[in-house]
């Protein structure tokens, strides 16, 4: 067993039983403090308006929910360039197949970035978090995937560069393993 952890989520890898195990962080503290700093200067208006806003756009909302909708984003997003996620318990817990990992020596985003046209750049931009970051791709089936697929644009993103796309990418990286 490994384990990882990203900005939102704590991830435990289970290589032998073929199984990632994602937790959502939650900053209990930091919602609180935002919470009471608001109260504080007794600016309740401003406080419910900022709790009617998106998770993202939110500091209060962001510190307690932002791993559990990335959890929940990737257990209802499918498709051939994302590792499949099995299970989700409410976006607290989900189960992910495992995908062997690319290798550091090979430079993802390089080889996306190189092998993309003008336009595809500008896609690549719009979710580089994802996307420039060796550690969110893996290798199953001999196909270069996603398993951290979780932000707001990167379905988007990914299902507009296409299957060709990420075809040629993989090709690519296993190449240079």
């Amino acid at each position: 067993m490994n384990f990882k952890h990203g900005r939102n989520r704590l991830v435990l890898l289970f290589p032998l039983v073929v199984i990632v195990i994602k937790f959502p962080k939650i900053f209990l503290r930091d919602a609180i403090k935002s919470f009471w700093y608001s109260v504080k200067r007794r600016d309740f208006i401003n406080l419910i308006k900022e709790l009617t806003l998106p998770i993202e756009a939110d500091e209060i909302k962001f510190s307690l929910f932002q791993g559990i909708s990335e959890n929940l984003r990737e257990f209802k997003c499918s498709g051939f360039l994302f590792q499949k996620t099995y299970f989700s318990l409410f976006g607290l817990l989900n189960i992910q197949k495992y995908g062997k990992p690319v290798s550091e020596t090979v430079d993802v985003w390089h080889i996306l970035y190189s092998i993309a046209t003008e336009e595809q750049k500008d896609l690549l931009m719009k979710d580089i978090h994802h996307l420039s970051q060796n550690n969110n791709f893996c290798i199953d089936d001999g196909i270069l995937k996603l398993c951290d697929y979780g932000g707001k644009k990167t379905k988007k993103v990914v299902s507009e560069l296409g299957e060709d796309f990420f075809r040629k990418a993989s090709l690519i990286v296993l190449k240079n393993r």
